[in-house]
């Protein structure tokens, strides 16, 4: 397993009562994809947002 340093990707803020000064670190290429949305820590520690599904016809 590599050591991540946070110079090493992107940092995502969290939120939620369960975030408490929490992040996510993703690699550079994923960040603008990844940070257009809300994201929270999960009961069991893990970075998770909610996703819309889109409609027929609709934009993604």
């Amino acid at each position: 397993m590599t050591n991540l340093e946070p110079t090493d990707g992107v940092r995502v803020p969290l939120s939620g009562g369960l975030a408490a000064d929490r992040f996510a670190l993703v690699d550079a290429e994923d960040a603008e994809r990844v940070l257009g949305h809300r994201w929270h820590v999960s009961r069991q520690g893990y970075a998770v947002t909610n996703l819309r599904r889109c409609e027929k016809g609709e934009a993604a």
